[in-house]
């Protein structure tokens, strides 16, 4: 089949998206096709093997009436090589695909209201380059699920797409507290300035469940009596779904993410404060 420049960037969405719902393909594009239309492209690219339809997805329950989700396929990481665009590598293993799926509809999600505004967004790449993903702290190294920037302000994102509503305090030992302990070093030693080159940070924590996130916001206050002014907290249910697909949140510069002994702020708010 005869490649067109929009498939080009289709295969560079996924390369920097690794995952990518059909809905978001069509929102993510500079000049948006005909939804229709862009259904029966990617259908043909996916039966030419250019894009592949990853197997995980056909555990949704409703798999037969959501969107697609796609990922690159072989033939279309070497048209990428061919045009001479970078290949990014992911590390992740196909049984994080439920959660990978979640940084992805979030980051997106993110990207599509940049758009919409007309603010620049930045991916981890535009930031980093070739530095490492991920920071020193005391007890080892902190990697964040993801990185962005929307004008010049980095946001790092931890997801959790655990979906219990019943959620014992959190132990000393658990994930989410060693977690914590570690981004508290990393700003107590602004770590990200001296390895990442970035003189702030905030760092957005979304749940699939609010009671979790709560429940994780509250540790910092409760159990360890501190305030945190650059961890915020939010829950979705949606995102943690299997079986309703989310399209992009329009609302997500607009939405309220809650602080351990601070007042809520919105991605806009914390835009704001640094322009």
């Amino acid at each position: 089949m005869k490649l067109t420049q929009r498939d080009i960037e289709i295969f560079e969405l996924l390369n920097r998206y690794r995952y990518l719902r059909r809905t978001f393909i069509h929102a993510l594009l500079a000049a948006p096709l005909e939804q229709g239309r862009l259904r029966h492209r990617i259908y043909a690219l996916a039966s030419a093997k250019y894009l592949r339809e990853p197997e995980q997805q056909k555990q949704s329950g409703n798999y037969r009436y959501t969107p697609r989700i796609y990922e690159l396929g072989l033939k279309a990481r070497a048209i990428l090589q061919e045009q001479g665009i970078p290949l990014f590598e992911w590390n992740t293993k196909p049984r994080e695909f439920w959660h990978q799926l979640m940084i992805s509809d979030l980051l997106a999600s993110i990207e599509v209201a940049c758009m919409h505004r007309g603010l620049r967004f930045r991916t981890r790449w535009d930031i980093l380059g070739q530095k490492p993903f991920h920071l020193t702290c005391a007890d080892g190294q902190v990697r964040p699920d993801e990185l962005c920037a929307i004008e010049d302000t980095p946001l790092t994102f931890e997801c959790d797409r655990g979906t219990e509503t019943n959620v014992s305090p959190l132990d000393r030992n658990s994930s989410w507290a060693k977690k914590i302990h570690q981004y508290a070093d990393v700003f107590k030693n602004r770590t990200y300035q001296t390895e990442w080159g970035v003189q702030s940070l905030i760092v957005l924590n979304m749940f699939a469940s609010p009671t979790k996130a709560e429940n994780v916001r509250n540790y910092i206050s409760d159990k360890l009596g501190k305030k945190s002014r650059s961890m915020a907290f939010r829950g979705m249910r949606i995102l943690g779904s299997h079986d309703i697909a989310p399209k992009p949140i329009l609302s997500i510069l607009d939405d309220q993410w809650h602080r351990a002994g601070h007042d809520p702020l919105t991605i806009l708010s914390a835009l704001e404060r640094r322009l």
